[in-house]
């Protein structure tokens, strides 16, 4: 099993949609901007929904985006 599936199967199973997102949130080097694809893919490792992770993170205020870019 891989670390990305490891996590993915821990936070489905023991894990809140908050410690998902501020574990994924960590993942994205503040200041720096990425595209959504580039998000996704990060976004892959903790949760399948990635468009859910991307929009409670932009709506907690966990990240910004403007012009197709987010970032922290």
């Amino acid at each position: 099993m891989t670390i990305q599936e490891t996590r993915y199967v821990f936070f489905r199973t023991h894990g809140t949609i908050r410690e998902i997102l501020k574990c994924s949130a960590q993942e994205f080097e503040p200041g720096k901007r990425y595209t959504e694809k580039r998000v996704n893919d990060i976004l892959k490792a903790f949760d399948a929904d990635v468009v859910m992770l991307r929009r409670e993170l932009v709506n907690g205020k966990w990240f910004r985006k403007a012009d197709g870019y987010f970032w922290r």
